[in-house]
């Protein structure tokens, strides 16, 4: 299944071409019937091969609707760029064609319509200047139709046309479902139902999805597609889907995801930019050729479906972006985006979306030093496989050769900036050469470690950090290790638990118990440790109870010292220590034969605890089956029978 849509100058007859096309008539508002002018999307579909539906999408040509028609250009596999073959190639000509390039538009058609209206040779001559212009704004030259809406010529060609350039790709979509919200509206019965163009992977009936930005799960209670219900949906097509009502509401340029998928979300944005359509710069130049890209800029972020107005901050290194914007915005990694004048159509820019989250001036100042070294970083990266790893470019971005890939400079970025990252599964696209002497290490400065389902690259310089962190915190408990790195290093628990292994295979640590210590050590305490350990020795039958006579936080040394043996933990979040327990338990099993009872006055006695103690002793024992209750006495337990 596919999307196709329209692009192109006001009156050049797009929503008359896809009446023509489909025998629907996408305008909806009665605005639009009454003007004779398109101001928002619109919707139809024709069947294609073996029944497949075709969706199509009517987006305004006004230069005053430009947002509306970024947002139905999203999520096309193919782009009808319409040029009237009597007015020929004109101002909102060249806009959308380089709005399609900036949102990545994978294919586009250029048709030539009106031709009943123009003498011998006009239409032609429109469509060579066409593919011309369209050729220096999308990288590739488009193919021609030339079509009469009204006489129905051409017509029959152009959907034979659009079929042969959409339908020998048999592609399979497992990846996980999104579609950006183009369109909110209520039905009786179904309840608040929402629209856009489904991508990524199928969905179902009584899926789960999250609604971003506010992250909320709303489940699917029905499904249609080109006005048929079904019980699934697969990508790519138009998907209505009616859901329970979101607590805050829904709206165009909201996203709803599967649950398992990646999404950026934040007001404030990480892009990388990309040279203007048919151009090498960045972003246009004022009359004193300064870069309008200055620091405090107000401008218009169109993303999906989604419209933003945005402030825009320029790294030092050319080609990055701070963008924050006057809302939350929630999209996939990678997701194209062009950014417009304020109120105008200037382009100003166009790039992708690489990470979101607000940030502070040091994290600016850091990420300021880090950018210099992507480009080499994410060259390696999207290496060919016999010389180090490769990372596929995620579903969203569809690039054409502007560069590195989304895919590998967002991750080299995240190395630079944190030490490592994570490939996601499918990411990894070669097993790593083992260089002399270095098992798993990909090349000069990358390090990969990890399960081929939760794979790792640290660059060498954190790889080497992490481990010695790693080494100087033998002896403590595992648990212990991965909340100090997290809160240190920001090492995440996976990333730590890939690294923790990747040192074990190398027998630089291994496991004792809970532990993690040297080969060939005994684990002593550190320095918390052997305070507690002392304090609990000189607490004796007292006891040691966080938050009455010891800090609080100390509850988690002094568990710690549990899992070692060194500590026991009785009710009412008291701990003695292992001497001072085994002492009591002593006391009490003195000279007593399995089976033999006794009451906790007589174990009082023995041991000279007060009432507050020894019901938590003897429910201790009990649970170490030394002793069983009775009513209200104890029994002692065969030596057998106990733990």
């Amino acid at each position: 299944m596919f999307v196709v849509g329209t692009a192109g100058h006001v009156d050049h007859g797009k929503t008359a071409l896809i009446r023509a096309l489909t025998g629907i008539d996408p305008d909806r508002l009665p605005e639009e019937k009454a003007r004779g002018m398109t101001t928002d999307l619109g919707f139809a579909y024709f069947e294609g091969p073996d029944g497949d539906c075709v969706g199509v999408v009517d987006v305004p040509g006004h230069e005053r609707f430009l947002r509306n028609m970024a947002a139905g250009a999203w999520g096309l596999d193919l782009a009808l760029l319409v040029v009237a073959a009597d007015d020929g190639w004109m101002a909102q000509s060249r806009t959308h064609a380089r709005i399609l390039a900036s949102l990545s538009a994978p294919d586009v058609l250029i048709v030539v319509t009106k031709t009943d209206a123009v003498g011998p040779g006009r239409a032609e001559e429109v469509a060579r200047d066409a593919a011309d212009r369209a050729e220096v704004l999308l990288g590739f030259r488009p193919e021609t139709c030339l079509v009469s809406s009204r006489t129905g010529e051409g017509i029959a060609g152009l959907k034979d046309a659009v079929v042969a350039r959409l339908f020998p790709d048999r592609r399979t979509f497992n990846g996980t479902p999104y579609l950006f919200v183009d369109r909110v509206f209520t039905l009786s019965g179904a309840g608040t139902v929402v629209a856009g163009t489904l991508r990524g992977g199928a969905l179902s009936v009584k899926d789960e999805l999250t609604l971003w930005p506010a992250g909320e799960t709303v489940r699917v209670r029905s499904i249609q597609t080109y006005k048929t219900g079904t019980d699934s949906a697969r990508p790519v097509s138009r998907t209505a889907l009616a859901l329970p009502k979101p607590r805050n509401g829904i709206r165009r340029g909201d996203l709803l995801t599967g649950s398992d998928m990646e999404v950026l979300c934040g007001r404030e944005i990480l892009c990388l930019l990309g040279p203007l359509p048919g151009e090498t710069e960045l972003c246009p130049r004022d009359e004193r050729g300064r870069p309008l890209l200055r620091p405090g800029l107000e401008a218009e972020l169109v993303l999906g479906s989604a419209r933003r107005d945005a402030v825009v901050s320029p790294y030092r290194t050319p080609g990055w972006l701070r963008v924050v914007c006057s809302e939350p915005l929630a999209c996939p990694p990678g997701q194209p985006f062009a950014l417009l004048r304020r109120g105008g159509t200037e382009l100003l820019a166009r790039g992708r979306v690489l990470a979101a989250g607000d940030t502070d001036i040091r994290d600016r100042r850091a990420l300021d030093l880090a950018l210099p070294g992507v480009p080499a970083l994410a060259a390696g990266l999207s290496a060919a496989p016999e010389t180090g790893i490769r990372v596929s470019v995620p579903p969203p971005v569809r690039d054409r050769g502007e560069g590195a890939p989304a895919g590998p400079v967002r991750r080299a970025l995240e190395i630079l900036t944190r030490g490592w990252t994570r490939l996601e599964p499918g990411e990894y696209r070669a097993e790593i050469p083992a260089s002399p002497g270095e098992p798993g290490n990909p090349g000069p400065g990358l390090r990969v470690v990890g399960a081929p389902d939760g794979r790792y690259v640290f660059s060498e310089e954190s790889y080497a950090r992490f481990r010695a962190r790693l080494t100087q915190a033998a002896g403590k408990p595992g648990g212990a290790v991965r909340a100090e790195l997290e809160s240190a290093s920001g090492l995440g628990s996976g990333a730590c638990s890939a690294l923790l292994g990747d040192l074990e295979a190398g027998k630089v640590l291994e496991r004792s118990g809970p532990r993690w210590v040297r080969p060939g050590l005994e684990p002593g305490l550190d320095k918390e440790e052997s305070r507690l350990d002392a304090l609990l020795i000189r607490a004796g039958a007292e006891g040691v109870e966080p938050g009455r006579n010891a800090p609080v936080q100390d509850g988690r040394i002094l568990k710690a010292l549990c899992a070692r043996g060194r500590a026991v933990s009785l009710d009412k979040g008291v701990f003695w220590h292992r001497s001072v327990y085994e002492g009591r338990t002593e006391a009490v099993l003195a000279g007593r034969a399995a089976g033999e009872r006794f009451s906790v006055g007589e174990a009082k006695d023995r041991t000279g605890l007060s009432r507050k103690y020894v019901l938590p002793l003897l429910n201790r024992m009990e649970d170490e089956g030394l002793l069983k209750r009775d009513g209200d006495a104890r029994v002692v337990l065969p030596k057998g029978a106990r733990i």
